[in-house]
């Protein structure tokens, strides 16, 4: 037995026993570039202090953090699930399409600029930053939130549409001072702070802090079925 069929043998059985197969998809030049520029710091282009978008946007999602704005206090907004749309962007919809968010934001770190290409590059790699969809749930308290998220007596999918990475994409008025962009559900169980401005310090300060839906409706059971579902996001 020579040593490239041992090993050719080796290869499949590690393949059929993990199920791993190796990458096959291909990337554009630009889609590299965007990726590079993505996870890249002290890029001048950028910001001037270090900062690059892998640094608050970390796995594409969100860093829990509340940053000073010129605007007010503001946290950061996941970028996966919700960033292959055309616009607008922005907790007030303030930027109508991508090229002219990413602008802004370098724009706030006080970064010199990035030449059109760049910025296509980073479009192009920000495009493909696509959320782990989430699971059948197992626990039975998890499904019952579910069922609840998804009933017309809790409303919540009216607004956090599960097929468009749990968001509408639209700005609604939900008792917080102004209108803000609906944001995605995906990980929302994970943060410590929530809300626009991070001023709910729990899901269920969140929930019955605002008029998002009906959760004051539901009763108690209802209220900590709900909760268990979105923490599993």
């Amino acid at each position: 037995m020579d040593d490239e069929s041992s090993l050719a043998r080796h290869e499949i059985r590690f393949l059929q026993r993990t199920g791993y197969a190796p990458r096959t998809t291909t990337h554009t030049d630009a889609w590299v570039r965007g990726k590079e520029l993505f996870f890249a710091t002290n890029e001048p282009g950028i910001s001037t202090d270090g900062r690059g978008c892998a640094t608050c946007h970390i796995d594409g999602r969100d860093d829990n953090v509340v940053w000073d704005s010129p605007k007010g206090p503001r946290r950061t907004l996941s970028l996966a699930a919700v960033s292959d749309r055309s616009g607008p962007f922005g907790w007030k919809s303030e930027n109508a399409d991508r090229a002219a968010h990413m602008k802004a934001s370098v724009t706030r770190l006080r970064g010199r600029g990035l030449p059109d290409q760049d910025v296509y590059a980073l479009e192009e790699y920000v495009r493909s930053l696509a959320a782990t969809p989430a699971s059948e749930p197992t626990n039975a308290l998890v499904k019952q939130g579910r069922d609840i998220f998804r009933s017309p007596r809790a409303a919540c999918s009216n607004c956090h549409i599960e097929e468009r990475g749990f968001s509408d994409h639209e700005s609604h008025h939900v008792g917080t001072g102004a209108a803000y962009k609906t944001p995605t559900l995906v990980g929302v169980g994970a943060k410590t702070a929530w809300g626009h401005d991070g001023r709910f310090k729990s899901l269920e300060d969140m929930l019955s802090g605002t008029t998002m839906g009906h959760y004051r409706a539901l009763d108690l059971d209802q209220r900590r079925q709900l909760v268990a579902y979105l923490a599993s996001l």
